[in-house]
């Protein structure tokens, strides 16, 4: 068995003056062990990032989550601004959205927008002195004459906020039969102020029922920091980080081992786990040295998994691993599909693939943007015949101000979280240069909603995860007419098209799965780069429904079709690829008194920090560059 160092190493000397020519590197970090285990007192220490906040008990009195009513249908100028024809910024992306003004005792106009009254979560308020407009950037671009503050809610689903003409110093929150007033404009400072004072990403508000969200830097890798900085600042960079690719990362994070026959003998599943992979008949009773696996499982022999078998996650219930190499699944797939699939090289067929499974009768998903990425503007691949004249984005702006990305959880919810894993591509690769795609709907942007926010709009054809307002998670290929129903997403995001769709006789590969350029995978220009690569699928079963996280060591898109479809996929779609950081996962397990952290891969870890003796785990406890998704216990 063997595994070749991380290109995160060795792509550093090559890109090192990239690092050197802007406004000063990253200070050079300890890195984290694999497995860490934090004691809860050390969140002390992160005052100066976050603030963990305890959750508030709404109370017996406090209401059930209610089913979504439909809302009015939005004025047909909401609908223009929502197909982009003209330059605005992300608040008139909201068609939804609701808007109410107040005159304060000072004389000043206090707004408060509720971004999407059917989610409840995210509102902003302005308060802007007299003679000023309260618009909080309904139209145009971000709004300076006035302080716009972007509020969370704390408890979406039960608590109402509301701006009233009897009360006009603050808003009125209502929990069921409890009512608070909250003063936030006045007094000097103001509580606004002062929130906004303590540079916390998340500042509590409103005894903790509310939180304000404050700009915040995150952090990048040197390799993150130097590739978008070519990309940004030097002609041809794109060109230059594709050479790269193809030179160094080839199969940089590959993972291989020998099967064992007989090293594993045949166990009973864990209670209410996914159905074992379908795979050739040499995997029966055969165990798969677990190199550089993170997670512990439980069950398993001394010589690793058996290959296509789920085990249990220790500490985390209803999250389950599996092993595989492609290869056992390949047969399979090429008589079921023919030439619609690649046949594997040896190299993939034999790289080990890790999933991780999560019960969705437990757990629920969120999508969050990182600080920076994948922004909003034109992608450079889009074509420039889509590129319409005066628009800076695809959906009109290219700034999500007034809104703020804190590229982390909200520090309240850890108790919560089960995990977090990197998102999707960045903006620069997240459109279409080639294909049909690449000629319609301004290039078919990858889009996404955060907290129940339109920020880039969702594109036909595009694979999509989305997580309902009830927390149901499904993956689908948007259609036009689906977004009628974006009044109910909470969270979703696209990654170009599907690796696999649902056919009459089960999983088919995706139209695209062969076409490199028309399905966007990225990679080498004859597409046949092979690389890490990450991705997410549903299985559904007579066992249940369960969200699947694929890591792929070394792998073209026909290997993931090919696998996840040996696993009883029907729909899959890719998140990341080429780097440990981009295809980052780690599994977080709260109690009191302890609090544990471990990564899919070893290697994982390294992306997480430790300063002054304080473990800071990447998306938790150190705001990130980087869009995440976050997996959460249900209540």
């Amino acid at each position: 068995m063997s595994r070749t160092l991380s290109h995160l190493s060795v792509v550093g000397g090559l890109l090192f003056w990239a690092g050197c020519a802007g406004t000063g590197g990253e200070p050079e970090v300890p890195a984290a062990p694999a497995a860490i285990d934090v004691p809860v007192s050390s969140f002390d220490a992160w005052e100066d990032v976050v603030d963990p906040v305890d959750p508030v008990d709404p109370g017996e009195d406090a209401p059930e989550a209610a089913e979504g009513v439909a809302p009015p249908a939005p004025s047909a100028e909401r609908e223009e601004a929502f197909l982009a024809r003209r330059p605005q910024s992300v608040v008139a992306l909201q068609r939804w959205r609701d808007e109410r003004s107040v005159a304060t005792p000072g004389g000043a106009t206090a707004t408060l927008v509720d971004l999407s009254p059917s989610a409840g979560e995210w509102f902003l308020l302005s308060v802007a002195p007299a003679g000023t407009a309260g618009t909080a950037g309904t139209a145009g671009t971000a709004v300076t004459a006035e302080q716009v503050y972007h509020l969370e809610s704390q408890h979406p689903d039960t608590l109402s906020v509301s701006l009233e003409a009897d009360f006009t110093e603050g808003l009125t929150l209502r929990l069921g039969e409890r009512v608070e007033r909250c003063v936030l404009w006045s007094g000097a400072p103001t509580a606004l102020e002062a929130a906004r004072a303590t540079g916390r990403p998340f500042a509590p508000l409103c005894g903790g029922l509310l939180s304000l969200r404050n700009p915040t830097e995150g952090r990048r890798s040197s390799m993150e920091w130097a590739t978008d900085f070519l990309r940004d600042n030097v002609w041809k960079g794109e060109q230059i980080t594709t050479l790269v690719k193809g030179s160094f990362y080839r199969d940089g994070d590959l993972i291989s081992a020998e099967l064992i026959p007989g090293g594993a003998p045949a166990t009973a599943p864990p209670d209410a786990s996914p159905a074992p992979a379908r795979l050739a008949a040499e995997a029966a009773g055969a165990a798969l040295p677990p190199v550089d696996l993170g997670l512990p499982l439980e069950g398993v022999g001394e010589a690793g998994p058996g290959p296509g078998r789920w085990y249990a996650v220790e500490g985390a219930p209803g999250v389950f691993a599996s092993a595989v190499q492609p290869r056992l699944a390949e047969a399979a797939a090429l008589e079921a599909w023919g030439d619609r699939v690649h046949p594997l090289d040896s190299v993939e067929g034999s790289a080990t693939a890790y999933l991780v499974a999560f019960d969705l009768d437990r757990h629920t998903l969120s999508f969050d943007m990182g600080t920076d990425h994948p922004r909003v503007g034109w992608s450079q691949s889009a074509l420039p015949s889509v590129r319409e004249p005066g628009m800076p984005g695809p959906d009109g702006f290219a700034t999500l101000a007034p809104l703020v990305s804190t590229g982390m959880i909200n520090p309240a919810r850890l108790p919560e979280l089960v995990a977090t894993f990197t998102g999707g591509f960045k903006r620069s690769h997240g459109a279409f240069s080639q294909g049909g795609l690449a000629s319609v709907s301004a290039g078919s942007h990858y889009g996404w909603v955060e907290h129940g926010v339109v920020e880039s709009r969702p594109r036909p054809g595009l694979a999509t995860v989305l997580v309902w307002l009830d927390g149901e998670v499904e993956l689908r290929v948007w259609d036009a007419a689906d977004d009628a129903e974006l009044w109910r997403v909470r969270h979703l995001r696209q990654n170009g098209v599907p690796l696999l769709t649902p056919g009459e006789r089960g999983a088919e590969p995706g139209a695209q799965l062969l076409l490199w350029g028309e399905g966007n995978w990225s990679g080498s220009v004859e597409g046949r780069l092979r690389s890490a690569r990450a991705s997410l699928c549903l299985q559904e079963s007579e066992r249940g429904r369960f969200l699947i996280y694929g890591y792929f060591s070394s792998a073209t898109p026909s290997a993931m079709a090919t696998t996840l479809a040996a696993y009883g996929c029907e729909l899959a779609m890719l998140t990341d690829m080429n780097a440990l950081e981009h295809t980052y996962l780690s599994v977080h397990r709260y109690r009191t008194g302890d609090y544990t952290v471990r990564h899919l891969i070893t290697g994982m870890s390294v992306i997480d920090r430790t300063a002054d003796g304080v473990y800071l785990p990447r998306f938790v406890g150190l705001p990130d560059n980087r869009d995440f998704f976050a997996v959460w216990r249900r209540p």
